[in-house]
């Protein structure tokens, strides 16, 4: 799956094959950064970063799925998938299907 990045600023949309965290002694920040492209978000904490890392492997590895309408999803599965950022496609109304997604793009959070 293709991993698209729209960085903090909100200028750039970038693919990106590593991501990865560090502190900026200069700067007194902690900067997310991806291969090949550099920083694309700062944060106040290492944790804040370890958690923004833990989303973007979520969608890498642990989601990718589009959930097409079916009866069977209601608002409580809704809420319990909710956390892995699944995309619900409502206007569809073909039965029980599941498509794997090809390319997600996942936006840094301002803080």
């Amino acid at each position: 799956m293709e991993l698209w990045i729209r960085t903090q600023d909100k200028k750039r949309l970038l693919q990106t094959t590593y991501c990865g965290y560090d502190f900026s002694e200069s700067e007194q920040k902690w900067y997310i950064y991806s291969y090949p492209n550099g920083k694309i978000g700062s944060y106040k904490s290492e944790e804040r970063c370890f958690e923004i890392i833990d989303e973007i492997q979520k969608i890498l590895f642990g989601t990718g799925f589009i959930f097409l309408r079916h009866p069977h999803i209601d608002e409580e599965v809704r809420e319990y998938l909710k956390p892995l950022k699944p995309v619900f496609c409502e206007d569809l109304d073909c039965g029980c299907k599941v498509e794997q997604l090809h390319s997600y793009v996942y936006e840094m959070p301002q803080e």
